[in-house]
């Protein structure tokens, strides 16, 4: 039965009916260096972005350590306050 067929609100409550019907498992362990980590062509080391992307995906966590370096490696901090173009003289 599709959700189009639905004749009332009590059809919404049938488990077969439920249109995601397998939710990946949450990541229960925190990353290790190596796996948050990878070099560039120049050789420094920047966090894997598409680890660090399956890994919140399923709702992992980081150390703060982690989140600190995930965070410096960034080129635009969105927290530095800016001054407005608007404003400057």
């Amino acid at each position: 039965m599709s959700v189009s067929k639905l004749k009332n609100k009590t059809d919404c409550r049938k488990v077969d009916l439920i249109i995601v019907q397998r939710v990946p498992p949450r990541v229960v362990h925190q990353p290790t260096d190596e796996e948050l980590s990878v070099p560039n062509s120049y050789g420094e080391v920047l966090p894997n972005a598409d680890f660090l992307k399956q890994h919140f995906f399923r709702e992992g966590r980081l150390t703060e350590t982690q989140a600190a370096f995930v965070y410096s490696a960034e080129g635009d901090h969105p927290i530095v306050p800016r001054t407005n173009p608007c404003e400057r003289r």
